[in-house]
Protein backbone atom coordinates (compact mmCIF):
# COMPACT_ATOMS: atom_id res chain seq x y z
CA UNK A 1 0.00 0.00 0.00
CA UNK A 2 2.82 2.40 0.84
CA UNK A 3 4.49 1.65 -2.49
CA UNK A 4 1.18 2.36 -4.26
CA UNK A 5 0.74 5.67 -2.43
CA UNK A 6 4.24 6.67 -3.49
CA UNK A 7 3.54 5.73 -7.12
CA UNK A 8 0.27 7.70 -7.11
CA UNK A 9 2.04 10.74 -5.69
CA UNK A 10 4.11 10.66 -8.87
CA UNK A 11 0.82 10.88 -10.82
CA UNK A 12 -0.24 13.97 -8.78
CA UNK A 13 -2.71 12.03 -6.64
CA UNK A 14 -2.79 12.75 -2.90
CA UNK A 15 -3.96 9.74 -0.86
CA UNK A 16 -5.60 10.55 2.49
CA UNK A 17 -6.48 6.94 3.41
CA UNK A 18 -4.31 4.09 2.14
CA UNK A 19 -7.04 1.44 2.07
CA UNK A 20 -9.12 3.53 -0.39
CA UNK A 21 -6.66 2.50 -3.14
CA UNK A 22 -7.83 -1.09 -2.64
CA UNK A 23 -11.49 -0.04 -2.40
CA UNK A 24 -11.39 1.80 -5.73
CA UNK A 25 -10.13 -1.36 -7.44
CA UNK A 26 -13.40 -3.08 -6.43
CA UNK A 27 -15.70 -0.19 -7.46
CA UNK A 28 -18.46 -1.07 -9.94
CA UNK A 29 -20.40 2.22 -9.86
CA UNK A 30 -18.64 5.56 -10.40
CA UNK A 31 -20.75 8.66 -9.68
CA UNK A 32 -19.40 11.83 -11.27
CA UNK A 33 -20.35 15.49 -11.21
CA UNK A 34 -20.67 17.23 -14.59
CA UNK A 35 -18.79 20.44 -13.89
CA UNK A 36 -15.13 19.94 -13.04
CA UNK A 37 -15.13 16.20 -13.80
CA UNK A 38 -16.55 15.65 -17.28
CA UNK A 39 -15.92 19.27 -18.18
CA UNK A 40 -13.19 21.70 -17.23
CA UNK A 41 -14.07 23.73 -14.10
CA UNK A 42 -13.66 27.05 -15.91
CA UNK A 43 -16.88 28.52 -17.33
CA UNK A 44 -17.47 31.28 -19.86
CA UNK A 45 -20.55 33.20 -20.98
CA UNK A 46 -21.26 32.16 -24.57
CA UNK A 47 -24.45 34.19 -25.13
CA UNK A 48 -27.02 36.44 -23.41
CA UNK A 49 -30.72 36.61 -24.37
CA UNK A 50 -32.17 39.91 -23.07
CA UNK A 51 -35.86 40.28 -22.21
CA UNK A 52 -35.47 43.89 -21.05
CA UNK A 53 -33.53 46.79 -22.51
CA UNK A 54 -30.65 48.50 -20.69
CA UNK A 55 -30.20 45.81 -18.01
CA UNK A 56 -26.46 45.23 -18.51
CA UNK A 57 -25.58 47.75 -15.79
CA UNK A 58 -28.04 46.15 -13.34
CA UNK A 59 -26.60 42.68 -13.98
CA UNK A 60 -23.09 44.08 -13.49
CA UNK A 61 -24.10 45.81 -10.24
CA UNK A 62 -25.59 42.62 -8.78
CA UNK A 63 -22.71 40.40 -9.99
CA UNK A 64 -20.17 42.90 -8.66
CA UNK A 65 -21.57 42.49 -5.15
CA UNK A 66 -21.51 38.68 -5.26
CA UNK A 67 -18.64 36.53 -4.03
CA UNK A 68 -16.44 34.89 -6.68
CA UNK A 69 -16.45 31.57 -4.82
CA UNK A 70 -17.81 29.57 -7.76
CA UNK A 71 -17.01 29.32 -11.46
CA UNK A 72 -20.50 30.44 -12.54
CA UNK A 73 -20.24 33.82 -10.81
CA UNK A 74 -16.63 34.26 -11.93
CA UNK A 75 -17.74 33.88 -15.55
CA UNK A 76 -20.68 36.29 -15.12
CA UNK A 77 -18.52 38.93 -13.39
CA UNK A 78 -15.87 38.67 -16.09
CA UNK A 79 -18.45 39.07 -18.89
CA UNK A 80 -20.24 42.03 -17.25
CA UNK A 81 -17.14 43.71 -15.83
CA UNK A 82 -16.56 47.45 -15.89
CA UNK A 83 -20.11 48.64 -15.11
CA UNK A 84 -20.85 47.97 -11.45
CA UNK A 85 -20.74 50.92 -9.03
CA UNK A 86 -23.63 50.30 -6.61
CA UNK A 87 -23.33 48.59 -3.23
CA UNK A 88 -25.96 46.03 -2.24
CA UNK A 89 -28.14 46.46 0.83
CA UNK A 90 -28.34 42.68 1.31
CA UNK A 91 -26.62 39.73 -0.38
CA UNK A 92 -27.93 36.17 -0.68
CA UNK A 93 -25.13 33.67 -1.37
CA UNK A 94 -25.76 30.73 -3.68
CA UNK A 95 -27.63 27.83 -2.09
CA UNK A 96 -27.57 24.29 -3.54
CA UNK A 97 -30.99 23.77 -1.97
CA UNK A 98 -32.69 26.83 -3.53
CA UNK A 99 -30.49 27.12 -6.66
CA UNK A 100 -30.14 30.91 -6.69
CA UNK A 101 -27.99 33.78 -5.44
CA UNK A 102 -28.98 37.44 -5.33
CA UNK A 103 -28.73 40.91 -3.91
CA UNK A 104 -30.99 43.82 -2.93
CA UNK A 105 -30.03 47.08 -4.67
CA UNK A 106 -32.09 50.32 -4.48
CA UNK A 107 -34.79 48.41 -2.61
CA UNK A 108 -35.24 45.82 -5.37
CA UNK A 109 -34.20 42.16 -5.10
CA UNK A 110 -32.43 40.66 -8.11
CA UNK A 111 -31.39 37.02 -8.46
CA UNK A 112 -29.31 34.71 -10.62
CA UNK A 113 -30.89 31.26 -10.60
CA UNK A 114 -31.78 27.99 -12.30
CA UNK A 115 -34.86 28.46 -14.52
CA UNK A 116 -36.94 25.74 -12.82
CA UNK A 117 -36.33 27.23 -9.38
CA UNK A 118 -36.93 30.92 -10.12
CA UNK A 119 -39.51 30.89 -12.93
CA UNK A 120 -41.69 28.22 -11.27
CA UNK A 121 -45.02 27.86 -13.13
CA UNK A 122 -43.79 30.20 -15.88
CA UNK A 123 -40.89 27.87 -16.70
CA UNK A 124 -42.64 26.39 -19.76
CA UNK A 125 -43.13 29.86 -21.31
CA UNK A 126 -39.46 29.89 -22.37
CA UNK A 127 -39.05 26.42 -23.91
CA UNK A 128 -37.63 27.93 -27.12
CA UNK A 129 -34.53 29.03 -25.17
CA UNK A 130 -34.12 25.66 -23.43
CA UNK A 131 -34.47 23.80 -26.72
CA UNK A 132 -31.93 26.06 -28.40
CA UNK A 133 -29.21 25.88 -25.75
CA UNK A 134 -29.79 22.80 -23.54
CA UNK A 135 -29.59 20.53 -26.57
CA UNK A 136 -26.04 21.79 -27.10
CA UNK A 137 -25.13 20.98 -23.50
CA UNK A 138 -24.91 24.60 -22.39
CA UNK A 139 -26.02 25.82 -19.00
CA UNK A 140 -28.81 28.41 -18.67
CA UNK A 141 -28.93 30.99 -15.87
CA UNK A 142 -31.86 33.38 -15.37
CA UNK A 143 -31.30 36.93 -14.15
CA UNK A 144 -34.48 38.59 -12.93
CA UNK A 145 -36.29 40.73 -10.39
CA UNK A 146 -38.18 39.17 -7.50
CA UNK A 147 -41.82 40.15 -6.96
CA UNK A 148 -41.09 40.04 -3.23
CA UNK A 149 -37.83 39.67 -1.32
CA UNK A 150 -37.37 35.92 -0.57
CA UNK A 151 -34.93 36.71 2.27
CA UNK A 152 -32.66 33.88 1.11
CA UNK A 153 -35.44 31.28 1.32
CA UNK A 154 -37.17 29.33 -1.46
CA UNK A 155 -38.63 31.63 -4.13
CA UNK A 156 -42.42 31.22 -4.04
CA UNK A 157 -43.43 33.68 -6.78
CA UNK A 158 -41.98 33.63 -10.32
CA UNK A 159 -39.27 36.25 -10.87
CA UNK A 160 -39.57 38.77 -13.71
CA UNK A 161 -36.85 37.63 -16.18
CA UNK A 162 -34.51 40.35 -17.43
CA UNK A 163 -32.04 38.08 -19.25
CA UNK A 164 -31.06 34.46 -19.86
CA UNK A 165 -27.30 34.02 -19.47
CA UNK A 166 -25.84 31.06 -21.38
CA UNK A 167 -22.70 29.46 -19.96
CA UNK A 168 -20.52 26.73 -21.40
CA UNK A 169 -17.79 24.38 -20.20
CA UNK A 170 -15.33 22.61 -22.43
CA UNK A 171 -15.32 18.84 -22.14
CA UNK A 172 -11.94 17.55 -20.94
CA UNK A 173 -9.68 16.20 -23.70
CA UNK A 174 -9.22 12.90 -21.86
CA UNK A 175 -12.90 12.41 -20.88
CA UNK A 176 -13.85 9.96 -23.64
CA UNK A 177 -10.73 7.87 -23.14
CA UNK A 178 -11.21 7.72 -19.35
CA UNK A 179 -14.92 6.80 -19.47
CA UNK A 180 -14.16 4.27 -22.22
CA UNK A 181 -11.68 2.60 -19.86
CA UNK A 182 -14.29 2.29 -17.11
CA UNK A 183 -16.85 0.88 -19.55
CA UNK A 184 -14.37 -1.85 -20.58
CA UNK A 185 -13.75 -2.63 -16.90
CA UNK A 186 -17.47 -3.17 -16.26
CA UNK A 187 -17.88 -0.02 -14.15
CA UNK A 188 -21.20 1.85 -14.53
CA UNK A 189 -20.65 5.62 -14.77
CA UNK A 190 -23.51 7.71 -13.34
CA UNK A 191 -23.74 11.51 -13.70
CA UNK A 192 -25.15 13.34 -10.64
CA UNK A 193 -25.43 17.06 -11.34
CA UNK A 194 -27.17 20.15 -10.04
CA UNK A 195 -27.61 21.35 -13.61
CA UNK A 196 -30.59 20.88 -15.92
CA UNK A 197 -30.94 17.13 -16.71
CA UNK A 198 -31.11 17.73 -20.48
CA UNK A 199 -27.91 19.79 -20.37
CA UNK A 200 -26.14 17.19 -18.22
CA UNK A 201 -27.30 14.39 -20.54
CA UNK A 202 -26.04 16.13 -23.69
CA UNK A 203 -22.63 16.74 -22.09
CA UNK A 204 -22.45 13.11 -20.89
CA UNK A 205 -23.28 11.84 -24.39
CA UNK A 206 -20.50 13.99 -25.87
CA UNK A 207 -18.12 12.57 -23.24
CA UNK A 208 -18.94 9.02 -24.36
CA UNK A 209 -20.78 7.84 -21.21
CA UNK A 210 -22.90 4.77 -21.95
CA UNK A 211 -26.72 5.15 -21.68
CA UNK A 212 -26.35 8.91 -21.04
CA UNK A 213 -29.56 9.54 -22.98
CA UNK A 214 -31.47 8.10 -20.01
CA UNK A 215 -31.91 11.10 -17.70
CA UNK A 216 -34.26 12.22 -14.94
CA UNK A 217 -35.05 15.48 -13.14
CA UNK A 218 -34.32 14.77 -9.45
CA UNK A 219 -37.05 17.23 -8.38
CA UNK A 220 -39.53 14.52 -9.47
CA UNK A 221 -37.99 12.00 -7.04
CA UNK A 222 -39.93 12.63 -3.86
CA UNK A 223 -38.76 9.80 -1.59
CA UNK A 224 -36.24 6.98 -1.21
CA UNK A 225 -38.50 4.50 -3.03
CA UNK A 226 -38.46 6.78 -6.10
CA UNK A 227 -34.66 6.98 -5.95
CA UNK A 228 -34.29 3.19 -5.64
CA UNK A 229 -36.46 2.78 -8.73
CA UNK A 230 -34.62 5.54 -10.61
CA UNK A 231 -31.14 3.98 -10.23
CA UNK A 232 -32.41 0.95 -12.15
CA UNK A 233 -33.41 3.07 -15.18
CA UNK A 234 -31.38 6.28 -15.37
CA UNK A 235 -27.72 7.16 -15.89
CA UNK A 236 -27.99 10.97 -15.60
CA UNK A 237 -29.57 12.72 -12.61
CA UNK A 238 -30.15 16.47 -12.99
CA UNK A 239 -31.22 19.18 -10.52
CA UNK A 240 -29.94 17.07 -7.63
CA UNK A 241 -29.71 18.64 -4.18
CA UNK A 242 -26.96 17.54 -1.71
CA UNK A 243 -29.31 15.33 0.34
CA UNK A 244 -30.41 13.50 -2.81
CA UNK A 245 -26.78 12.86 -3.81
CA UNK A 246 -26.34 11.06 -0.51
CA UNK A 247 -29.59 9.09 -1.02
CA UNK A 248 -28.53 8.00 -4.52
CA UNK A 249 -25.23 6.67 -3.13
CA UNK A 250 -27.13 4.86 -0.35
CA UNK A 251 -29.51 3.30 -2.89
CA UNK A 252 -26.63 1.89 -4.93
CA UNK A 253 -24.93 0.52 -1.80
CA UNK A 254 -28.21 -1.06 -0.65
CA UNK A 255 -28.30 -2.81 -4.04
CA UNK A 256 -24.93 -4.40 -3.22
CA UNK A 257 -22.79 -2.11 -5.37
CA UNK A 258 -19.37 -0.65 -4.47
CA UNK A 259 -19.62 3.10 -5.11
CA UNK A 260 -17.05 5.82 -5.77
CA UNK A 261 -17.99 9.51 -5.93
CA UNK A 262 -16.09 12.37 -7.55
CA UNK A 263 -16.80 16.06 -6.98
CA UNK A 264 -15.34 19.41 -6.06
CA UNK A 265 -17.89 21.39 -4.02
CA UNK A 266 -19.31 21.70 -0.52
CA UNK A 267 -22.56 20.23 -1.87
CA UNK A 268 -20.71 16.93 -2.51
CA UNK A 269 -19.59 16.42 1.09
CA UNK A 270 -22.63 14.38 2.23
CA UNK A 271 -22.19 12.04 -0.74
CA UNK A 272 -18.43 11.83 -0.11
CA UNK A 273 -19.01 10.60 3.44
CA UNK A 274 -21.50 7.98 2.25
CA UNK A 275 -19.47 6.63 -0.71
CA UNK A 276 -17.07 3.70 -0.37
CA UNK A 277 -14.38 5.86 -1.98
CA UNK A 278 -14.46 9.63 -2.58
CA UNK A 279 -12.30 11.61 -5.00
CA UNK A 280 -11.99 15.42 -4.95
CA UNK A 281 -10.43 17.87 -7.39
CA UNK A 282 -7.68 20.13 -6.04
CA UNK A 283 -9.45 23.16 -7.55
CA UNK A 284 -12.54 22.38 -5.44
CA UNK A 285 -13.52 23.61 -2.00
CA UNK A 286 -11.28 22.99 1.02
CA UNK A 287 -14.09 21.12 2.79
CA UNK A 288 -14.45 18.65 -0.10
CA UNK A 289 -10.68 18.08 -0.24
CA UNK A 290 -10.47 17.43 3.50
CA UNK A 291 -13.33 14.90 3.49
CA UNK A 292 -12.26 13.02 0.32
CA UNK A 293 -10.14 9.85 0.41
CA UNK A 294 -8.21 10.94 -2.68
CA UNK A 295 -7.39 14.36 -4.14
CA UNK A 296 -6.44 14.82 -7.81
CA UNK A 297 -3.80 17.54 -7.45
CA UNK A 298 -3.72 18.48 -11.14
CA UNK A 299 -7.56 18.38 -11.42
CA UNK A 300 -7.16 15.73 -14.11
CA UNK A 301 -9.76 12.96 -14.04
CA UNK A 302 -7.61 10.93 -16.45
CA UNK A 303 -5.52 9.83 -13.42
CA UNK A 304 -8.41 7.57 -12.33
CA UNK A 305 -7.31 4.50 -14.37
CA UNK A 306 -3.86 4.71 -12.71
CA UNK A 307 -5.53 4.67 -9.27
CA UNK A 308 -7.66 1.66 -10.20
CA UNK A 309 -4.59 -0.17 -11.55
CA UNK A 310 -2.62 0.52 -8.37
CA UNK A 311 -5.51 -0.89 -6.33
CA UNK A 312 -5.57 -4.00 -8.49
CA UNK A 313 -1.83 -4.39 -8.20
CA UNK A 314 -2.13 -4.24 -4.39
CA UNK A 315 -4.99 -6.76 -4.18
CA UNK A 316 -3.59 -9.22 -6.74
CA UNK A 317 -0.06 -9.14 -5.32
CA UNK A 318 -1.20 -9.43 -1.71
CA UNK A 319 -3.41 -12.36 -2.78
CA UNK A 320 -0.39 -14.07 -4.37
CA UNK A 321 1.85 -13.33 -1.36
CA UNK A 322 -0.80 -14.48 1.10
CA UNK A 323 -1.20 -17.72 -0.86
CA UNK A 324 2.53 -18.44 -0.49
CA UNK A 325 2.46 -17.70 3.24
CA UNK A 326 -0.57 -19.96 3.69
CA UNK A 327 1.08 -22.87 1.83
CA UNK A 328 3.67 -23.12 4.61
CA UNK A 329 1.05 -22.62 7.34
CA UNK A 330 -1.35 -25.25 5.94
CA UNK A 331 1.26 -27.95 5.26
CA UNK A 332 2.68 -27.41 8.76
CA UNK A 333 -0.80 -27.96 10.25
CA UNK A 334 -1.45 -31.05 8.10
CA UNK A 335 1.93 -32.62 8.95
CA UNK A 336 1.40 -31.81 12.66
CA UNK A 337 -1.97 -33.58 12.64
CA UNK A 338 -0.48 -36.59 10.80
CA UNK A 339 2.47 -36.95 13.20
CA UNK A 340 0.15 -36.70 16.24
CA UNK A 341 -2.08 -39.52 15.01
CA UNK A 342 0.86 -41.67 13.83
CA UNK A 343 2.83 -41.07 17.04
CA UNK A 344 5.88 -39.74 15.16
CA UNK A 345 8.24 -36.82 15.71
CA UNK A 346 7.68 -33.70 13.62
CA UNK A 347 9.97 -34.26 10.59
CA UNK A 348 11.53 -30.76 10.39
CA UNK A 349 13.91 -28.89 12.68
CA UNK A 350 13.15 -25.18 13.46
CA UNK A 351 16.28 -24.02 11.57
CA UNK A 352 15.11 -25.97 8.51
CA UNK A 353 11.70 -24.25 8.65
CA UNK A 354 13.48 -20.88 8.70
CA UNK A 355 15.29 -21.86 5.49
CA UNK A 356 11.99 -22.95 3.89
CA UNK A 357 10.31 -19.68 4.97
CA UNK A 358 13.13 -17.58 3.54
CA UNK A 359 13.50 -19.33 0.18
CA UNK A 360 9.90 -20.45 -0.33
CA UNK A 361 8.03 -17.44 1.06
CA UNK A 362 10.03 -14.38 2.17
CA UNK A 363 12.28 -13.65 -0.82
CA UNK A 364 9.74 -14.55 -3.59
CA UNK A 365 6.90 -12.52 -2.06
CA UNK A 366 9.14 -9.46 -1.70
CA UNK A 367 9.68 -9.40 -5.46
CA UNK A 368 6.10 -10.43 -6.31
CA UNK A 369 4.87 -7.29 -4.54
CA UNK A 370 6.30 -5.23 -7.41
CA UNK A 371 4.70 -7.27 -10.18
CA UNK A 372 2.52 -5.20 -12.56
CA UNK A 373 -0.57 -7.36 -12.15
CA UNK A 374 -3.58 -5.26 -13.25
CA UNK A 375 -6.12 -8.08 -13.73
CA UNK A 376 -9.70 -7.35 -12.70
CA UNK A 377 -10.35 -8.28 -9.07
CA UNK A 378 -12.89 -11.08 -8.72
CA UNK A 379 -14.22 -13.21 -5.88
CA UNK A 380 -13.67 -13.24 -2.15
CA UNK A 381 -10.12 -12.64 -0.93
CA UNK A 382 -9.96 -15.52 1.59
CA UNK A 383 -11.65 -18.01 -0.76
CA UNK A 384 -9.25 -17.11 -3.58
CA UNK A 385 -6.20 -17.44 -1.31
CA UNK A 386 -7.30 -20.84 0.00
CA UNK A 387 -8.07 -22.12 -3.51
CA UNK A 388 -4.56 -21.18 -4.60
CA UNK A 389 -2.67 -22.42 -1.53
CA UNK A 390 -4.47 -25.58 -0.33
CA UNK A 391 -3.65 -27.92 -3.29
CA UNK A 392 0.08 -27.11 -3.03
CA UNK A 393 0.11 -27.44 0.76
CA UNK A 394 -1.69 -30.80 0.56
CA UNK A 395 0.82 -32.03 -2.05
CA UNK A 396 3.78 -31.03 0.16
CA UNK A 397 2.19 -32.61 3.27
CA UNK A 398 1.49 -35.92 1.48
CA UNK A 399 5.00 -35.94 -0.02
CA UNK A 400 6.69 -35.25 3.34
CA UNK A 401 4.56 -37.82 5.18
CA UNK A 402 5.16 -40.46 2.50
CA UNK A 403 8.96 -39.97 2.45
CA UNK A 404 9.11 -39.94 6.26
CA UNK A 405 7.13 -43.17 6.64
CA UNK A 406 9.00 -45.02 3.87
CA UNK A 407 12.31 -43.88 5.37
CA UNK A 408 11.35 -44.97 8.90
CA UNK A 409 10.11 -48.33 7.54
CA UNK A 410 13.49 -48.84 5.84
CA UNK A 411 15.30 -47.87 9.06
CA UNK A 412 16.81 -44.52 8.01
CA UNK A 413 18.00 -42.06 10.62
CA UNK A 414 15.23 -39.47 11.44
CA UNK A 415 17.75 -36.56 11.27
CA UNK A 416 18.81 -37.61 7.78
CA UNK A 417 15.13 -37.86 6.75
CA UNK A 418 14.45 -34.37 8.06
CA UNK A 419 17.36 -32.98 6.06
Amino acid sequence: LVVSVRRLAGKSVLVHEMNCVETLARVNVLCVDKTGTITRPEMSVSDVVFYRDNVTAIIADVAGNMSSDNETMKAVKEYFSGHNDKKAERIYSFSSQNKYSGAVIDGKCYVFGAPEYVLLNQYDDYTDIYDRYSDRGERILVFGECVSDPQGNIIEEPVIPYAFIILENEIRDTAKETFGYFEKQGVDVVVISGDNPVTASKVAIRAGIRNAENYVDATTLKNEADIKAAIQKYTVFGRVIPEQKKQIIQAYKAAGRVVAMTGDGVNDVLAFKEADCSIAMAAGSDVAKNVANLVLLDNNFSAMPHIVNEGRRVINNITMSASMFLIKTIFSILISIATIFLGQAYPFEPIQLSLISTCGVGIPTFFLTYEANFEQVKGNFLTTVLEKSFPFALTIAIGAATITNIGLYLGYDPLMLAT
